[in-house]
This record gives structure tokens, C-alpha cells and sequence, in this order.
């Protein structure tokens, strides 16, 4: 079977920071399927600025094959973007896939939506070659944007995203979310009975890990210095809510407890000029490749979420995965029913935004012996094996379009 996957943001862990279409793709290669993903030459998430001269650029990595398709480049999340996210919506509706991109004939097509804009594109295609074609929904525009950037409910872009989402969930075969309790929601905005499909983010346990990274150095001082250590990697932007993890930081007098943040992002001045806690260390992102590696250096990993009403359908969080790959207790702030770390019984999760409980639960997971730390890591490990790994999560799609 072909399967075409749409999804302006896709790329390789050598390409780009979004890793899903490439990790699917790959499980869907392990079931003796042919995958082509076809993405946007530039975006905000590449590693680096890319400026591609042609208007097509096709190469194969790791057995799946990519086309780029040339947007404009942009920064910030101005018109700019917009105007990124609408000229590939436009090429994907008038570039047959066969004819103009030169692809095999589908029999399965995907629209992954960070943005909906390719959506027509994708059901124009599905339509031609009388094949089904799925809608991915990673991120529940307009509602996030509504609810975490402020854009007002009856804003004109807020307006165009709720029609792109009722077009989605009404003339597409299935529709995929990443979050658990999304159906509800969905079916208020136009989704039939028996179109939802669950199916989150996971590990591909393929995936490289190397066994040095630049922050070993200066980790093993810290692991040697310190008895524990909490351990954060990602973003440091709004939605990551880190402010409440400095806080709640602040407030720890022992000094034998170190709390590590590995990456970047628009809040880490201000959560430098926040935090006055001496035994508080940051560190520059590391690649994709590193993480598990460095997270080896921590006894607990720590996540925070914003308290807003948009997490009640569920998160898919690739950092709580890889906590678990790296068997690591996790401590979570997070107000969301059915999320990882509760199901599987691997850490604390708390109230986000609660400075008290925060610090609390880092007391109480620091003070843990390290065969208690240990049972905790393995229980997530176990959880994540069983329920997340990209082969399987891929296994869901195939099964879901023998039944279409």
C-alpha cells in the first residue's frame, strides 16, 4: 500500500523538530508499506534557516520518501506565518500527487493539521484516486489559540480555522487525535459517530541514542555533587509553564536537591532572572539524539502545563515519553484526566500553577530511596513498551483503514 502524509511541518530528526509524520512513516514501513511525506521547505522548527531554490525537492531518508514543496521563509507568528501556512495549503491543492510531484497513486491519504490549510488539497486528491483520506488533528485550532494566545472566538482567522475544522471532521473518512477525551469536542464541530481514532505520540525505540552528549562534562560534576537531581529538557516557552517550577524551586532550602533545564525558548531570560536558587543550573538544548543520554544524569524528570481548560481533552507529550524510555520518575503539573504518568503509576502529578504542591512532591520524590526511584522508572518504561511504541500506534491507522 502507498500512503501519501501530508504535513507542512514534517522532518527527520536530521531535518526538523517535528518528529511524528518521520516516526509513523517509519512504522508503517515495518508493515511492508511505501510512505511518502510531503512537507514545507522552511518553517520555525527547522534546526536551521533553509532556502530551497527549487520548487520541489524530493529525497528518500530512512526509507521514507520526501518531497518539500518551496514557502516563503517567516519568523515570529505575524502574516508571515499565515502566508506560509496558506502557500502550502494552495500547492498541495494544485499539485496532483502523481502527475506534479511525480508520487506513486495513493491508497491512503493523511492530512496532519499543525495547520488545516491542506486539508482541501488532500480531500481534492482522495477524491481522484478514490482512496480514503484521514485527518490528523495534533493541535485543536482554533481552540488552543483561543484559549492560550487569547485570539478571540469570533477573530476572522479564528472563524477560517473553525471552518477548516468542520470540513475536516465532516468530509474526511476518519479523524485522528492525539488527545484521549478530543471526541466530544470534535462531534460539536461536525465529526459523525464512529470517526475518531486515537492515536498519540510514542518512541520508536530504533531511533539513535548516543552514549555522549556536550553536557556530560558538566552533569557528572553535578550528579557528584548533588544527591538528587530534576531534570527538565524541551521548550522554554509559555505553554511549559516553567515559572511555577522556578518558584516552587526557589522555595527548597537543602542542598543536596539540583534542579537541571536543558533547552531553549523566548521565556528562559525571564525564568534566569526569576530563579535565585543557587543549586538551579541551565544548560542550551542538546540534539535529539543526546536526550535519553543526558536524562541519565537525573534521578526524576519534571513537566508543567499551563491550567487551562484545553488539557481536559487529553495531551500526547513526547517529553513524558521519553521520561519514560529513559525509566525515570516523573513529576507532572498537569490538570487532565487519563494522562500518562496517572495511568501508568511513574511519578506524581500535581496541580499546574500550584507553587506548594510543586515543591512538595519534589521533596517527597528526592527523599525516595533508589530502588523506590527505580520500581517508579520501570513501571513508566513498561507502560510505554506496552502502549507507545510508533509501530504499534501505526498498526491502529492500517487496522482503522481496512475497516473504511
Amino acid at each position: 500500500m502507498n500512503i501519501l502524509y501530508y504535513n507542512h511541518y514534517s522532518g527527520s530528526v536530521n531535518f526538523s523538530r517535528e518528529w511524528r509524520s518521520y516516526y509513523l512513516s517509519k512504522g508503517f514501513l515495518s508493515w511492508g508499506h511505501e510512505v511518502s511525506v510531503v512537507c514545507a521547505s522552511t518553517h520555525h522548527m527547522h534546526r536551521e534557516v533553509v532556502k530551497q531554490k527549487e520548487n520541489i525537492v524530493k529525497k528518500n531518508v530512512d526509507g521514507v520518501n520526501f518531497t518539500w514543496l518551496k514557502v516563503p521563509n517567516y519568523a515570529g507568528n505575524g502574516l508571515a506565518r499565515i502566508k506560509s501556512m496558506i502557500t502550502f495549503g494552495a500547492k498541495v491543492l494544485f499539485s496532483d500527487p502523481v502527475s506534479v510531484l511525480g508520487l506513486k497513486k495513493p491508497d491512503l491519504i493523511i492530512a496532519s493539521s499543525v495547520h488545516p490549510f491542506h486539508l482541501l488539497g488532500a480531500i481534492r486528491w482522495a477524491r481522484k484516486y478514490k482512496v480514503p483520506v484521514f485527518f490528523e488533528v495534533r493541535d485543536p485550532w482554533p481552540l488552543s489559540l483561543n484559549l492560550l494566545l487569547g485570539l478571540p472566538k469570533w477573530h476572522p482567522f479564528s472563524l477560517l480555522l473553525q471552518l477548516f475544522q468542520f470540513i475536516g471532521h465532516k468530509y474526511t473518512d476518519k479523524t485522528i487525535s492525539l488527545a484521549i477525551n478530543l471526541e466530544p469536542y470534535m462531534k460539536e464541530h461536525g465529526l459523525d459517530e464512529g470517526k475518531f481514532l486515537y492515536v498519540c505520540n510514542g518512541i520508536d525505540k530504533t531511533q539513535e541514542i548516543v552514549s555522549h552528549s556536550v553536557l556530560d562534562g558538566k552533569l557528572a560534576a553535578l550528579r557528584d555533587q548533588y544527591k538528587r537531581i530534576i531534570i527538565y529538557t524541551g521548550s522554554h516557552g509559555v505553554p511549559n509553564a516553567l515559572e511555577y517550577v522556578i518558584d516552587a524551586f526557589n522555595l527548597i532550602e537543602v542542598d543536596d536537591i539540583a534542579l537541571v533545564l536543558v533547552g531553549d525558548g523566548k521565556e528562559k531570560t525571564n525564568l534566569l532572572k526569576r530563579n535565585f536558587n543557587s543549586n538551579c543550573y541551565f544548560f542550551p538544548p542538546v540534539k535529539k539524539e543526546e536526550i535519553q543520554r543526558v536524562l541519565s544524569f537525573g534521578d526524576v524528570c519534571i513537566i508543567s502545563w499551563q491550567d487551562i481548560s484545553m488539557y481536559k481533552y487529553g495531551v500526547s507529550p513526547n517529553k513524558v515519553f521519553d521520561y519514560m524510555w529513559a525509566k525515570k520518575p516523573i513529576l507532572q503539573a498537569l490538570n487532565s484526566p487519563q494522562n500518562q504518568v496517572e495511568l501508568a503509576n511513574c511519578g506524581i502529578n500535581v496541580s499546574p500553577g500550584n507553587v506548594h504542591e510543586i515543591k512538595a512532591a519534589m521533596l517527597n520524590l528526592s527523599s525516595l530511596s533508589d530502588d523506590e526511584l527505580k520500581y517508579l522508572g520501570q513501571q513508566g518504561y513498561d507502560f510505554l513498551i506496552k502502549n507507545y511504541e510508533f509501530k504499534d500506534l501505526a498498526k491502529k491507522i492500517l487496522v482503522a483503514y481496512d475497516d473504511v
